[in-house]
């Protein structure tokens, strides 16, 4: 039985998430663990889009009745955690080319939903749960999904400066640490790991740099 990753549990304890996005996210960790399985045999000849119906959870989250009020603290989770799991799934299914050009995520260009992932960060972090573990690991799972995508000079800059900042907070001193906190959520580790790994260690190397600017 395949259960609801362990970090979108523990945010249930800040706030309620909604029943159907809940629902959705078993939805999409169900053809995780089979992607997982499929790695493992190597047989990854054998994934199809047609197997998936990603389209149809891309509409319902797009299209849940609370989606992108976020007027309450309960609300800016759920919608965090919804605009998480859509670029999630343009992560994994971009992969395999399914989705048409790289530059659009959910019909809205990669601007535009970085923009909304740094209003969310940003209120998370100014949000009365700020000091709370659970919501630094959910700020720490978004800005790793934002370092997936293509991003400019100054959203590189900005995004590996918030990883750096929730590294620090939650007191992470090895990227195998920050790698469990993110498999508490969507993750999958052939598609994802590599990638988390490179922009974390260049993230690493950009705050060396900076602090070796200051002591000069």
């Amino acid at each position: 039985m395949v259960k609801v990753p362990t970090g979108f549990q523990c945010l249930q304890t800040l706030a309620h998430l909604d029943d159907e996005f809940i629902n959705i996210i078993h939805n999409i960790e169900n053809f995780c663990v089979f992607f997982r399985e499929v790695h493992s045999s190597g047989d990854r000849q054998t994934l199809r889009v047609t197997d998936f119906d990603a389209t149809s959870l891309r509409y319902r989250l797009l299209c849940m009745e609370s989606a992108r009020r976020s007027a309450t603290h309960e609300e800016l989770i759920g919608d965090a955690c919804r605009v998480g799991a859509l670029v999630f799934l343009k992560t994994v299914f971009d992969q395999f080319g399914w989705w048409g050009t790289a530059h659009i995520v959910r019909g809205r260009r990669h601007t535009t939903i970085l923009e909304k992932l740094k209003v969310y960060l940003k209120r998370l972090d100014s949000s009365v749960d700020t000091l709370k573990t659970e919501c630094q690991e959910l700020s720490l799972w978004l800005t790793c999904m934002a370092g997936l995508l293509p991003l400019q000079h100054i959203n590189k800059l900005w995004f590996s400066s918030c990883l750096e900042a929730m590294v620090t907070k939650l007191r992470l001193k090895s990227w195998e640490e920050v790698e469990a906190v993110l498999r508490k959520f969507l993750w999958i580790q052939w598609m994802h790991g590599r990638a988390c790994k490179s922009f974390w260690e260049n993230a690493q190397r950009g705050e060396k740099q900076a602090m070796l600017g200051v002591s000069s």
